[in-house]
């Protein structure tokens, strides 16, 4: 956070402000980013100090931070509907099989689990050539 502070000081007293802004943007996108993580409590605290000390850099690092949570969101929305899709086509997988075969063996099931999106839906397209459990465990290289 001092480093923060520092360098909105020296950015604030550039002549050429909005090339002073810009960098600051591209500084504060680099900490927030690549360095450590700060804390919602830390992020605040910058950004009064900010108002005071340097106000445009205030309003670039809440842009940003907004900008950046939302990437957050994206990312969490993006992660849950590939995961939810994955659980889809696994229960989608069991349940054919279930019917072609019965009871799947646990080390299947568990093997099906840990196979990723691309190839779950290539596993459900190949069921119907599957003949038998062996067929299955083949496949899965079990």
């Amino acid at each position: 956070m001092e480093m923060i502070f520092k360098a909105a000081e020296a950015l604030a007293e550039l002549d050429e402000k909005e090339t002073g802004l810009e960098y600051f943007e591209t500084y504060m996108r680099y900490i927030l980013t690549s360095g450590p993580k700060l804390t919602t409590e830390q992020l605040k605290t910058v950004i009064k100090e900010l108002a005071v000390t340097y106000k445009k850099g205030s309003e670039v690092a809440m842009t940003l931070a907004e900008v950046l949570r939302e990437e957050g969101r994206k990312e969490v929305r993006d992660i849950e509907r590939y995961e939810a899709k994955k659980e889809s086509l696994f229960d989608l997988a069991i349940d054919h099989l279930a019917l072609k075969f019965g009871v799947l063996p646990t080390e299947c099931q568990e093997k099906i689990a840990s196979l990723d999106l691309k190839m779950l839906q290539i596993f459900n397209i190949n069921i119907g050539n599957f003949k038998s459990i062996e067929d299955v465990k083949k496949f899965l290289a079990i």
